[in-house]
């Protein structure tokens, strides 16, 4: 309580001299905390809204924030980046971190996305080694896009495979993840661009179809295959004229393989050479060629089709097996639409037991 002095004053009694310390402590107390970060270089946090499998809680540096052109791929390794790593594309902000898978030594890198009155949407790459790259990029897969889609190209791993592209693609406030399927080696090498003019942004693949079919991996030639998002479906658009330069450049190399004595077996570019030569409606002189290239005695066995529609393997009953090359090539190209239903064989060359198959 204060006292009355001689002048006429008033004096502190002692529980407002212990008051006002402590005021002036708490003052410096919080004035220290507000500088900790800046005086001590330490992490600020950054919240992850809870998904299952995601951690909760982030440190993220300033300095792991990373701004990333649109229409460019950036390469993510939990080798190079074990810290959880933050980039900025137009107007997108994507956190990647990564989980262990277990105590296996593998581990699944894990995409945040975030934008402008967008829902925030969770990617999950395949989980793989730490060496192992993925790439993620932001652009418009078409013009009309208010907000940039997400492509995510995930390695897996694996002689020959895995790469899972994925596109996190803006529905309403939302984003909606699309699976454009597993693809040989780096899926796709560049962010998709619009090669047609027609402003929609077309993935161009080598179609898997034919790894192994009539050769081994080194000896297959794989044409090209051209995958369009529309909405949130994916459209093989490989038929179009706009494409023709593709399959064109394609042939001039699958060609010389396929009629080169000195190609090995010829079988495997004999095969992709047909195919694309069908899709610039140059099937006729591309079978005549085949006919007088091909190897019937490869030692590799052709694939059978089947008799009935079936998605997966065909049933063993329902199996056609061919004992000649042109035969399950004709109807190979069929099946996987490179030819119509009774496109018929051109050339003379195929014999009567070419045409014949063996069950």
């Amino acid at each position: 309580m204060a006292e009355i002095n001689e002048e006429g004053g008033t004096r502190r009694g002692p529980g407002n001299k212990v008051l006002y310390g402590l005021i002036l402590l708490a003052l410096v107390a919080i004035a220290a905390l507000f500088a900790w970060p800046k005086d001590r270089g330490d992490k600020g946090l950054a919240t992850v809204e809870q998904d299952p499998g995601v951690v909760s809680l982030v440190t993220q540096a300033p300095d792991n924030v990373r701004e990333v052109p649109s229409g460019t791929f950036f390469s993510w390794s939990r080798e190079e980046f074990e810290a959880p790593v933050t980039i900025q594309s137009d107007g997108v902000r994507i956190t990647v971190m990564s989980e262990a898978d277990g105590d296996s030594g593998l581990f699944t890198p894990v995409f945040r996305i975030e934008a402008p009155d967008m829902a925030s949407h969770i990617l999950r790459g395949d989980s793989t080694t730490p060496s192992n790259a993925h790439r993620i990029g932001v652009g418009r897969l078409n013009r009309q896009a208010r907000i940039p889609h997400v492509v995510l190209a995930t390695y897996s791993g694996g002689a020959h495979c895995c790469t899972t592209v994925m596109v996190a693609a803006p529905v309403g406030t939302r984003f909606q993840t699309i699976d454009l399927g597993e693809w040989d080696g780096a899926g796709v090498n560049d962010f998709p661009s619009d090669l047609s003019g027609d402003g929609v942004a077309d993935f161009v693949f080598s179609d898997n179809a034919f790894l192994y079919t009539f050769a081994s991996y080194a000896d297959s030639f794989a044409p090209p295959v051209i995958l369009n998002v529309v909405g949130t479906r994916v459209e093989n658009v490989s038929r179009a004229r706009a494409f023709r330069p593709q399959f064109g450049r394609f042939v001039e190399r699958a060609r010389p393989a396929c009629l080169s004595p000195d190609s090995g077996i010829p079988n495997g570019a004999c095969a992709g050479y047909v195919a694309a030569a069908a899709r610039l409606g140059r099937f006729d002189q591309a079978w005549a060629d085949m006919l007088r290239a091909y190897d019937p005695d490869a030692g590799w066995d052709v694939p059978p089709s089947c008799r009935v529609e079936a998605r997966g393997i065909c049933p063993d009953d329902q199996q056609i097996v061919y004992d000649y090359y042109p035969e399950a090539l004709y109807q190979f190209l069929i099946d996987t639409g490179y030819i119509a239903p009774g496109t018929p064989r051109p050339g003379t060359a195929a014999t009567a037991a070419e045409g014949d198959a063996a069950e």
